[in-house]
């Protein structure tokens, strides 16, 4: 009685075939293998070193306008303050007076703004206000150095700005009260 194979599916390759292509091809299969492990490893090693140094820094919610009336006609007016979003905040940290500011830096002096951009990351925590500001640069004291600089100027021009709104805030109603 002669051994028949079980039916094989129309779409199925027999492992067989794999076998028989790699016993064909081994040799080129083996050089393609060590030449892309050899052009990795050398991209690895002609790479320039880069560090990230990271900050992180609360945003605390802040409404951008006083957003009461005592006028109970327009609805509008009787709506909850805004608050700055985390993603204005976040823009922030790519303003120019922040770019400026660590353009100024060893290491970094010389990039275009759109260059010192793109070596500064952030990353904002799901349902926070907690923002990690990243600087990515040649060393790991220039990076240490530019997260500080990047978080300072942010926050101080954070300040400037929230403290302008605050003031027309407080003048606002001080002006309704008036009235």
């Amino acid at each position: 009685a002669a051994m028949t194979s079980p039916p094989v599916a129309p779409d199925a390759v027999p492992l067989t075939r794999y076998a028989a292509f790699l016993a064909r091809n081994g040799l080129l299969v083996l050089t393609v293998t060590l030449l892309g492990g050899l052009l990795g490893l050398g991209r690895a090693m002609l790479a320039p070193p880069s560090y990230t140094s990271s900050v992180t820094v609360l945003a605390p919610g802040v409404s951008l306008h006083a957003g009461v009336s005592t006028n109970s006609q327009n609805s509008r007016q009787n709506s909850r303050p805004r608050d700055i979003t985390v993603d204005t905040e976040a823009q922030l940290v790519h303003a120019h007076e922040v770019l400026t500011r660590l353009g100024a830096l060893p290491g970094f002096r010389g990039l275009s703004l759109e260059d010192l951009r793109s070596r500064i990351s952030i990353t904002v925590a799901p349902n926070t206000r907690v923002i990690t500001i990243g600087v990515r640069a040649d060393t790991p004291a220039q990076a240490r150095t530019g997260a500080e600089i990047v978080s300072e100027t942010y926050l101080n021009l954070r300040s400037q700005i929230l403290g302008g709104v605050l003031q027309r805030n407080r003048e606002a109603l001080q002006h309704r009260e008036q009235l």
